[in-house]
C-alpha cells in the first residue's frame, strides 16, 4: 500500500513539474499568428481576454464569472508586464556585469589560458544545447 501511495506521489509530483516547466518555458513567448504567418506579441488585455475566453470555455462559467475573471486576468496580466521588463532590464545588466568580468580576467589570463577558457565554454554551450534538444523531443517544442 505504501508503494502504491509513494507512486501515485511521485507521479503527481512530476505531471506537475511538467506542466510548470512547459509553462516557464512558453510564457512571454510571441505566439503564432495562422492567418498572417508570422509572430507577434500579444498586449496584456488580448492575453487577458485570449485567457478568460479560454478559460470560461472550459469551465463553464456564467457570464458574470466570466466579467470577474477577465478582471482579475487582465489585472494579473498587467502586473506580469510589468515584471517581465523589470526582468528584462535585470538581465541586460547581468549581460553587462558578466562583460565586465570577462574584460578584467582578460586582463589577468595568459592567451593560452584565454584560449583554453573559450574553448572550455564553447563545449559548455554546446552540452547545453544537446540537453535542449533532448529536452523539446520531449516536450515537443
Amino acid at each position: 500500500m505504501k508503494t502504491v501511495i509513494s507512486i501515485t506521489i511521485i507521479s503527481a509530483i512530476g505531471y506537475f513539474g511538467q506542466i510548470q516547466s512547459f509553462a516557464q518555458e512558453h510564457e512571454g513567448q510571441p505566439i503564432e499568428n495562422p492567418a498572417e504567418g508570422r509572430l507577434e506579441k500579444l498586449s496584456p488585455e488580448e492575453r487577458a481576454s485570449k485567457r478568460t475566453e479560454r478559460i470560461a470555455a472550459e469551465l463553464g462559467m456564467t457570464e458574470i464569472q466570466k466579467q470577474k475573471v477577465g478582471e482579475l486576468m487582465l489585472a494579473h496580466e498587467q502586473r506580469m508586464s510589468v515584471l517581465h521588463e523589470e526582468n528584462k532590464a535585470l538581465r541586460e545588466k547581468m549581460k553587462m556585469q558578466r562583460e565586465t568580468l570577462k574584460g578584467e580576467m582578460d586582463q589577468i589570463l595568459t592567451t593560452e589560458q584565454k584560449a583554453k577558457r573559450d574553448e572550455l565554454k564553447a563545449k559548455h554551450q554546446a552540452q547545453m544545447q544537446l540537453k535542449d534538444q533532448r529536452c523539446c523531443k520531449l516536450c515537443g517544442k
